[in-house]
């Protein structure tokens, strides 16, 4: 995850194009303190009906569904306490042990 002042973004990258593929995906946030039960932050579905997916994006976060490929970015315009945690992409089904998850972590300061 990178920080730039009071903003972070949070890049996931995996092997294969999602949009392409049509793969679903998600981003869960683990506390730091309680990681037992993720917050899903942000989760897309692709329809077959549609080229672009349907995206659920926590409040707090941006994301833009157009910036779609083998790498998610997820935004975050103003860090707080609440972004702090273990996060995990994650490519639904999971195709393979690369595909599966990318993790990263971010503790507010």
């Amino acid at each position: 995850m990178e920080q730039h002042g009071n903003s972070g973004t949070l890049t996931c990258k995996f092997s294969i194009d999602l949009r392409q593929s049509k793969y679903d995906f998600a981003v869960q946030r683990y506390d730091l303190v309680d990681d037992v039960t993720p917050d899903k932050v942000l989760g897309c579905i692709f329809r077959k009906d549609s080229e672009d997916p349907d995206c659920d994006v926590e409040d707090g976060y941006e994301f833009d569904k157009n910036t779609i490929s083998n790498t998610i970015i997820l935004k975050m315009p103003h860090l707080e306490k609440k972004h702090e945690g273990w996060y995990i992409c994650q490519v639904i089904p999971p195709l393979d042990e690369q595909n599966k998850t990318a993790h990263c972590k971010y503790k507010h300061i």
